[in-house]
C-alpha cells in the first residue's frame, strides 16, 4: 500500500521584493542543432530582463522584445494567480551546429537575477510548428515526412491533430514530451501537463491510445498498421485543462526505441553487454563500458545510421553480479552475501526467492532499483525465518529524496537487524501482479552502507554588495551515518567569501553563508560547493549537487539536480538590519503559534524608504507575517508563525530579509538565519499489508 504524506507549504507575500524573472514556459521548448529559431517565453518578473541564455555548448540567444500577454490570453488566464504579471519576451535561440542532444538549461536574466532553470531540448531532427485550427479529423494538420518533432500548446480543452501516412508492416513511434519539459506545476493537480495519445484510422475509430509509458507521466505510443492509410494522433491533456504553460514536442517515425535493457545495471569495474528490449533496434545486443569517475548511472542510447535512440538508464554496481530466474519455490542453494542480482518479471504472479545466512545480531539492507530507473516494475521484498517459513519483515515502496524527478516510487527498501543466526529467504514480487519484458529490476543485498548524499538550493540565489547569500545544504544519510559534516565553497571569484559550515549530527541541513565584500564585482558567479566527513575511520570528501526546490500541486516539495547554482549579485542597501536580543536557539514553536522578535535598522546617507520584510525563500511549517518598517522606525518587531496545518516535527532555518525599490532599483538585505523547530500535529500511519 503507498503512503502519501503531505507538506503544506506557506510563503510570506512581499510585493515588493526584488525578484529574478520566473519562466512559466518557453514555446517551442527545443530546437535542432545548427538552426535558429523564434521562441516565446512566458514569465513573470520580466519586465527588466536584458539577457537569455541556453547552456548547450557554442550556442547563443538574445532577446528581441518584450510584451504584456495577448488580449484573448489574458481573459483564458484571469482565473489564475500564477499568470498575473506574465509577460512575453520574444527571443531567439540559436545552437550550434556541433551541439550534443538533449536538455540543456534556459534562463532569462535581469538586474535582480538569472531565473530559475526551465529545460530546452537540443534535437537532431527536423522540427515544425503546429497550426491551428487542427482540432478534429477534417482539420488535422498533414505531416508529409517523418521522422519530424512537432512543437505545440494545449490550450484550454484543446485537441491537437496531426495526420501521419502510415505503411504497413512499419513500426510507428510517436514519443511525447511534455512533463519532461516542465516537472512540476506549483498551481495545478497531479502537479504537471498530463498528455495523452490517441492514435485513429481513416474512418475516426481508434487503434491505440497511451497516457502513460512504464514509471513516467508522458505517454509513447508504439505501432505497427495492418495496411496503408492515413492516420491522426490526438494530443491532448487526460483532464480535459490547457493554459499556455501546457507545451509539449512530439517525436513521430520509424525511431529507434528502447523499451528497456537487460540487465539494467552491471559492476563499475567491468560493464556488461546487454539485451535490448524495442523497435527498430540496429542489433539485439550492445555492451555497456565500465563506469567512469566513480558515476553510479549512465545514460545510455543506440544509433541506427543517422538516427539516435531514447536514452535509458543503466546502474553501475561494486557487488559481484548474477542472475535471479524465476521459480515457484525456495532455491536449494545458498546464495553469497553481499551481491547484486539482474532479473526480469515477465508475468504475472511470477515470484523470486534468495536463500541466504545470517549472524545473530547482522544488519542487512535488501534494496531494488526499477521504478528509478524508469521502469514499472512495483517490486514488493518479504524476508521469512526458515524452516517454518515465518514472516518477519516486508517492505513495498521507498521514498528515495535523492530521485526528485520521480514521484511514483515503486522500488523497496528493507533494513533488519536479525534476532537470531539461521537461516532465511528473501521473496521478491511485482506488488500489482504485473510483468512484462520491461518489468527488469536489479536486487542487492548487503551490509548497510553508510554515507550521505548532499543538496545545495537555492538555484538561483541573490547576493547583495555589503551582505551576504544563504546557500541551504541538505543532508540525505544512509546506512545508519550521521556524522558531522563540513562544507566549504571554491571557485569564489576576488571580494566574495564564505564561512565553513558544519550539519551536526541528527540534523539535516545547515545554511552556508557566501559575503561580498562592498567593492566586489556586481556579475553573476557560480560558485562550486564540496564537504569532508568522516566515515567509518576515513576522512572523505564529497560532492555538493547543485539543485532546485519546486513545488507540486500546491504542497508537496522535491529537490532537483541540476548543472549549477547560479548567483546574482544585487547593489548595496542603503540601510542594513540586525538582531535584537533573542530568545534561546532554536525557536521551538507549536503549531498555529506565534513569536516576535526583535530588529534594528540602521539607514544610510539619510535614506527614509520605506522597507517591507519578507522571507529569502519558503520555510517549512513556518512563515513570517507580512511587515513593513516606516520611514521613522529604527527599531521593530517581525512575527513569526508556526503553520497551523504542520504534520510532525519540522526543522529548518529561517531567513527574514528586507526589500526596497527605490528610483527603479531593487535593494535586499538579509538577516542570520534563525534555526527553529515546529511542533506539528501527530499523524498515525497506517499500513495495510
Amino acid at each position: 500500500m503507498k503512503k502519501f504524506v503531505m507538506f503544506p507549504l506557506l510563503i510570506a507575500a512581499c510585493p515588493l521584493a526584488a525578484k529574478p524573472p520566473s519562466v512559466m514556459f518557453a514555446y517551442p521548448a527545443g530546437a535542432r542543432a545548427g538552426e535558429s529559431v523564434k521562441v516565446k517565453i512566458g514569465a513573470l518578473d520580466a519586465d527588466g530582463a536584458k539577457a537569455v541564455s541556453v547552456s548547450s555548448p557554442n550556442s547563443s540567444a538574445k532577446i528581441l522584445s518584450i510584451s504584456p500577454m495577448p488580449k484573448d490570453r489574458l481573459k483564458a488566464a484571469a482565473d489564475r494567480n500564477e499568470a498575473a504579471g506574465m509577460k512575453f519576451v520574444e527571443t531567439e535561440i540559436s545552437i550550434s551546429k556541433d551541439a550534443p542532444e538533449g536538455f540543456c538549461d534556459l534562463r532569462l536574466s535581469s538586474p535582480e537575477g538569472a531565473s530559475t532553470r526551465y529545460f530546452f531540448e537540443v534535437s537532431n531532427l527536423p522540427e515544425i510548428m503546429e497550426a491551428e485550427p487542427n482540432s478534429d479529423l477534417k482539420t488535422a494538420q498533414a505531416v508529409k515526412k517523418t521522422p519530424v518533432i512537432i512543437n505545440g500548446q494545449i490550450y484550454e480543452g484543446d485537441i491537437d491533430c496531426f495526420k501521419f501516412s502510415l505503411k504497413k508492416g512499419k513500426t510507428y513511434v510517436f514519443e511525447i514530451k511534455a512533463r519532461a519539459i516542465r516537472p512540476y506545476l506549483a498551481d495545478a493537480v497531479p502537479g504537471w501537463f498530463q498528455a495523452t495519445l490517441r492514435l485513429k484510422n481513416s474512418k475516426g475509430e481508434s487503434v491505440a491510445f497511451a497516457d502513460d509509458f512504464q514509471n513516467s507521466p508522458d505517454p509513447v505510443l508504439i505501432y505497427t498498421p495492418e495496411s496503408d492509410g492515413d492516420y491522426v494522433i490526438e494530443v491532448q491533456d487526460s483532464l480535459f485543462r490547457g493554459r499556455d504553460d501546457f507545451v509539449y514536442r512530439l517525436k513521430a517515425g520509424i525511431l529507434p526505441y528502447i523499451e528497456a535493457i537487460y540487465p539494467c545495471g552491471g559492476s563499475a569495474s567491468s560493464g556488461a553487454q546487454v539485451e535490448l528490449i524495442g523497435v527498430n533496434l540496429p542489433s539485439k545486443k550492445a555492451a555497456v563500458a565500465k563506469a567512469k569517475n566513480g558515476e553510479k548511472f549512465r545514460d545510455f542510447s543506440v544509433s541506427d545510421k543517422s538516427l539516435k535512440s531514447n536514452s535509458v538508464k543503466f546502474a553501475f554496481g561494486d557487488f559481484p553480479e548474477s542472475e535471479l530466474a524465476a521459480s515457484n519455490a525456495a532455491p536449494a542453494e545458498f546464495s553469497e552475501i553481499p551481491q547484486t542480482f539482474n532479473g526480469v518479471i515477465r508475468a504475472p504472479y511470477e515470484k523470486r526467492y534468495v536463500k541466504f545466512k545470517a549472524e545473530k545480531g547482522e544488519e542487512l539492507v535488501f534494496e531494488t532499483l526499477s521504478a528509478r530507473l524508469g521502469y514499472p516494475c512495483d517490486t514488493k521484498l518479504t524476508v521469512y525465518r526458515l524452516p517454518q517459513m515465518q514472516k518477519i519483515a516486508s517492505n513495498d515502496d521507498f521514498d528515495d529524496k535523492t530521485f526528485g524527478l520521480v514521484t511514483a516510487q515503486l522500488d523497496s527498501r528493507l533494513i533488519h537487524k536479525f534476532k537470531d543466526g539461521g537461516d532465511y529467504l528473501l521473496k521478491l514480487e511485482e506488488a500489482q501482479n504485473r510483468g512484462g519484458a520491461d518489468f527488469v529490476f536489479r536486487l542487492k543485498i548487503s551490509k548497510p552502507e553508510k554515507g550521505v548524499s548532499l543538496m545545495a538550493s537555492p538555484s538561483n540565489p541573490q547576493i547583495a554588495l555589503g551582505n551576504f547569500a544563504p546557500i541551504k545544504i541538505t543532508a540525505i544519510k544512509s546506512g545508519g551515518w550521521d556524522g558531522e559534516i563540513e562544507v566549504f565553497a571554491k571557485d569564489l571569484p576576488q571580494g566574495f567569501s564564505a564561512k565553513k559550515c558544519v550539519i551536526e549530527p541528527k540534523s539535516d541541513s545547515a545554511v552556508l553563508m557566501i559575503s561580498a565584500a562592498a567593492g566586489a564585482p556586481q556579475k553573476p558567479i557560480i560558485p562550486k560547493f564540496y564537504a569532508t566527513a568522516k566515515v567509518g575511520e576515513k576522512t572523505i570528501e564529497l560532492p555538493v549537487a547543485a539543485s532546485e526546490e519546486l513545488t507540486q500541486a500546491f504542497f508537496i516539495a522535491h529537490s532537483l539536480p541540476i548543472q549549477n547554482v547560479e548567483m546574482s549579485v544585487l547593489p548595496q542597501a542603503p540601510f542594513t538590519l540586525e538582531w535584537g536580543d533573542l530568545p534561546e536557539l532554536p525557536i521551538s514553536l507549536g503549531a498555529g503559534n506565534t513569536i516576535e522578535l526583535d530588529v534594528k535598522i540602521k539607514r544610510q546617507r539619510a535614506f527614509k524608504g520605506k522597507v517591507r520584510i519578507g522571507a529569502y525563500r519558503w520555510a517549512r511549517g513556518m512563515q513570517i507575517l507580512p511587515k513593513s518598517v516606516e520611514p521613522d522606525e529604527d527599531e521593530f518587531t517581525i512575527q513569526l508563525k508556526a503553520n497551523g496545518g504542520a504534520i510532525g516535527i519540522i526543522k529548518d532555518d529561517i531567513l527574514p530579509t528586507g526589500y526596497l525599490r527605490d528610483g527603479g532599483k531593487n535593494y535586499i538585505f538579509c538577516l542570520p538565519p534563525i534555526p527553529y523547530v515546529v511542533h506539528g500535529k501527530v499523524v498515525t500511519k497506517f499500513n495495510s499489508k
